[in-house]
């Protein structure tokens, strides 16, 4: 199976129903299964891992009542939209040829190889534009943890699209029992006469009355339903969120802050990706990296440049590099030139400390890397990193202003010169504390 893919496709139909009528959006799913059997073996493994991952997104479609179609006519509403999965890229599938719209979504699958990983991708795909809404990503040497890391990520990238069932109504109230009736006491009995030459028995004792049963508790009124708490958001490719209301006193930690589930992260202030040159367009990664305890941000279809780090308590290898155990977040170029970008985003108009080291993780010794920290595409550290050499460390302090741009670069300056070290980085920025204002005289 090296070389070649494997794609699935699910076709979400929709019946667009008007805004007067009020109607829940009816969803049609079809499933186009792969192409092909693979011999027994680690592929199969894979492909049927991965086959789990389809089955669990259809069940979610199919509870919230969903229409399931599979085969040949699933196949059939993919060829009339006009796109072909082969041909789709991280943000958008091309569109091609006479149309006939029948679909609202697409969910891609994909199953291939790379760095001697089993990695799987999902794609939600507007039928309509062609545009790539949001992608999840598992990459692992075992099928069954690509597989389990697939379920993770696909659920939570169709969780806005299923609609959530209505709470189940609250139980009746119990229906207090009746009373119960005080028991009769019944007749005396007659008292024994006793025969001549014997004993007379003592008299039969007269019946007591059941004492009343208490009366039931009152009925409990039911809890209320307590609402979802919401999901992660999905990653965004592009455009920029709004940032939150400024937080001066709020610092960061590129180790500890990191945001793999999302980028950017849920407040807009990370972002993980990869640019041309320094200061340059930065274009954001749009997989997840998850393996062996790594877990990271790159592109769908090449797997430098990344960046990610170690979540285990114990040194982790994946492709040859060794992650520490550190708080150290490990930035790898590209192998031609292109430079990974780490960029945090200022929340307030306030002077900050900058501290952190860099060191050359060593897989490529003979390469001296670039290491640089630009503010708003203006470098303020400009370092080199070779081989295993010690960390090289710096302290600036920035005065930023509120959205201002802090990019934590690593590559070469100079692409001709060969691929780049990993280099790991360590880096806080904590606010400093503010000045008191002057009085005028």
């Amino acid at each position: 199976m090296q070389g070649k893919q494997i794609a699935w496709v699910l076709c979400l139909l929709g019946v667009l129903v008007p805004a007067a009528a009020a109607r829940a959006e009816q969803l049609v799913v079809a499933i186009v299964p792969p192409e092909g059997q693979p011999k027994p073996g680690p592929e199969a493994d894979a492909l049927a891992a991965v086959g789990i991952a389809v089955q669990q997104t259809v069940q979610s479609f199919a509870n919230a009542n969903a229409t399931v179609f599979a085969g040949e006519s699933a196949r059939q509403v993919v060829r009339e939209s006009g796109i072909a999965p082969a041909t789709c890229d991280s943000r958008a599938c091309p569109i091609k040829g006479a149309r006939k719209v029948r679909a609202n979504r697409l969910i891609l699958f994909d199953l291939h190889h790379e760095g001697g990983l089993f990695v799987s991708t999902m794609k939600v795909v507007d039928a309509h534009s062609g545009a790539v809404i949001s992608n999840a990503r598992a990459a692992n040497i075992s099928p069954a943890a690509m597989g389990k890391a697939l379920e993770t990520s696909a659920a939570k990238a169709i969780s806005s699209m299923v609609p959530t069932a209505p709470p189940p109504a609250p139980p009746p109230p119990p229906v207090p029992a009746p009373p119960t009736a005080t028991a009769t006491p019944p007749p005396a009995a007659a008292p024994a006469v006793a025969a001549p030459g014997s004993t007379a028995l003592p008299a039969t004792a007269t019946a007591q009355p059941a004492p009343a049963a208490p009366p039931p508790p009152p009925a409990k009124e039911a809890p209320a339903p307590v609402a979802k708490a919401p999901g992660i958001p999905e990653p965004v490719l592009a455009g920029e969120r709004h940032l939150p209301p400024a937080k001066p006193h709020e610092g960061a930690d590129v180790f500890e802050d990191f945001a793999w589930m999302s980028n950017p992260s849920a407040d807009g202030s990370w972002r993980y990706g990869v640019s041309p040159t320094p200061g340059g367009p930065m274009e954001l990664f749009d997989s997840v990296l998850q393996a062996r305890g790594v877990e990271g941000w790159q592109n769908h279809k090449n797997y430098t440049p990344n960046i990610s780090r170690n979540t285990t308590t114990k040194p982790a290898t994946l492709d040859g590099i060794t992650y520490p155990v550190a708080k150290v977040v490990v930035m790898r170029p590209g192998p031609k030139g292109e430079l990974a970008v780490l960029r945090w985003v200022s929340f307030a108009n306030k002077d900050y400390a900058l501290t952190g080291a860099v060191s050359a993780l060593g897989a490529v010794t003979a390469a001296k890397t670039n290491a640089m920290v630009l503010v708003n595409g203006q470098p303020v550290v400009d370092l080199v990193v070779a081989g295993k050499s010690k960390p090289q460390t710096f302290d600036k302090v920035l005065s930023l202003k509120r959205k201002d741009t802090v990019d934590f670069v690593v590559g070469l300056k100079d692409p001709s010169a060969g691929p780049g070290d990993v280099v790991g980085l360590e880096a806080i920025i904590k606010p400093l504390p503010t000045r008191p204002a002057t009085a005028n005289k």
